[in-house]
């Protein structure tokens, strides 16, 4: 049978019922890998942007694991031991400045070292390719460069929006 409370590393007492009842014997879940934070996306967003969800990567996530904002828990979902996800709600990102990312288990293993997240203010846009083309040539694929991209952003050609890819914070496609 699956056993209760196996999902996280927490001891348990373990008895058998009858009379008179014994004492119990303690049992130790332990969590198999040790809980790292290897990557978040974005890494960086826009100031006064909209609420967006995070990714956090790294090893040892349980279904008890949560990611925190500079220490303040975030609405979190499990989605494997590697990879977890965080709703950051737009007020969290008013204004411009740099965050600690981090997670946290409901163990008693030390956090890994936390990330950071810049909170931009304003997009830049740095390069364009390719930069022309020749009249009435064949479609092309624009790659627009810059910083502060977030997923929503639109590139727009004489004010009309083109169907756009966000590739990374740093670059869409359209």
């Amino acid at each position: 049978n699956q056993l209760p409370n196996c999902d996280r590393p927490v001891p348990a007492a373990v008895s058998v019922t009858g009379s008179p009842q014994p004492a119990s014997l303690p049992f130790t879940i332990t969590n198999p890998q040790t809980l790292t934070l290897t990557g978040i996306s974005p890494s960086r967003v826009a100031a006064g942007g909209p609420a967006f969800t995070l990714t956090a990567n790294g090893t040892g996530f349980l279904s008890t694991t949560t990611v925190t904002w500079n220490g303040s828990l975030l609405a979190t979902t499990f989605l494997s031991a590697t990879q977890l996800t965080a709703a950051v709600p737009a007020a969290l990102i008013a204004a411009p400045g740099t965050v600690a990312i981090d997670v946290s288990a409901a163990t008693n293993q030390s956090p890994p070292p936390a990330l950071q997240l810049v909170i931009a203010q304003g997009l830049v846009l740095t390069s364009l390719s390719p930069s022309s083309a020749t009249a009435g040539g064949p479609a092309f694929t624009l790659t627009v460069n810059g910083s502060v991209f977030v997923s929503g952003a639109a590139v727009l050609w004489n004010n009309t929006s083109l169907a756009t890819t966000l590739v990374s914070s740093n670059q869409l496609t359209a």
